[in-house]
């Protein structure tokens, strides 16, 4: 089972905003003691609230500590800021990561920081800075979708015009195959083949001269000669 371990049983937070391979994902950050060393890591995603990283298990900052980051907004200008360690979770059970983030060889976990007392403008360039790049990231996807639906459009235009053209024939058939005869009553109705002119099929009996007359007209004739 995989290891977690969070600072508060809630932590409030911003909408996250998970980077993609061309975002400039480099964080550095380290310890408050002014000596200790600068590490780089990747961030995982960030928001107006915190931000989570993938880092070395022996090197990582411990749960409750402050450190100081610098990273660049999405779309927008670096950024130096401190934060608290709030959450650490083994990186391992987040395998659908390792095709984008941290390396498969290396023993490393999931950082989450809150940032502590971050001014309300630094704020405010994380939150447009973000915004800005879901926006884009939208109307990307709005264009690369309309582009395939072009695509598909210019490949089975010629089977797309056949399959109409199919459907149309059909339904108009259908219709003529439909049409009543003359003397079809919609009140009185009448029998099969007086309803559906082109399915009369007395009209295209052989033999006997009555049988091609309507079916009413034959009830007509058999009555008089009764």
């Amino acid at each position: 089972m995989a290891e977690y371990q969070t600072l508060h049983k809630f932590v409030p937070r911003a909408t996250r905003f998970v980077l993609r391979p061309e975002d400039n994902r480099l964080l550095l950050y380290k310890p408050q003691p002014r000596l200790a060393p600068t590490h780089s890591t990747e961030i995982l995603n960030i928001s107006a609230t915190g931000v989570a990283f993938v880092t070395e298990r022996d090197i990582a900052p411990k749960l409750g500590e402050i450190i100081k980051m610098e990273f660049t907004i999405p779309g927008g200008e670096k950024i130096a800021w401190f934060g608290r360690v709030v959450r650490t979770e083994e990186f391992e059970a987040r395998t659908w990561m390792r095709t984008s983030f941290g390396h498969p060889s290396l023993d490393q976990i999931i950082i989450g920081i809150h940032f502590e007392n971050m001014p309300e403008t630094q704020k405010d360039k994380l939150s447009k800075g973000i915004s800005k790049r879901i926006h884009q990231l939208q109307s990307n996807n709005r264009k690369r979708h309309l582009a395939h639906f072009l695509k598909f459009a210019k490949t089975y235009a010629l089977q797309a015009l056949v399959y109409l053209a199919c459907t149309i024939t059909c339904f108009g058939l259908l219709w003529w195959m439909s049409r009543p005869t003359d003397n079809y009553s919609a009140e009185r109705g009448s029998p099969w083949g007086q309803r559906f002119k082109s399915l009369n099929w007395q009209h295209f009996m052989q033999g006997n001269p009555d049988n091609q007359l309507p079916f009413n007209e034959q009830n007509k004739k058999t009555k008089k000669s009764d």
